[in-house]
């Protein structure tokens, strides 16, 4: 192979791998995304389950 051939193949070699380097990066991204959009439906299910675990409390000690 050719020193020219050579440069072509490693800069397509290089640009393959930028393009699935900057894939990768969206693809964390999204994720990442998601999975604070997840923890945060997360937090607020556990802080309505205790608020409705402190009512059920509540009516308990006024029933007894």
């Amino acid at each position: 192979m050719s020193l020219n051939n050579e440069s072509e193949a490693s800069l397509l070699a290089f640009k393959e791998l930028k393009s699935h380097i900057k894939n990768l990066e969206e693809y964390l991204y999204n994720q990442a995304h998601w999975f604070e959009v997840d923890m945060g439906d997360l937090v607020r299910a556990k802080v309505k389950q205790e608020q409705k675990a402190i009512h059920v409390e509540e009516n308990l000690r006024k029933v007894n």
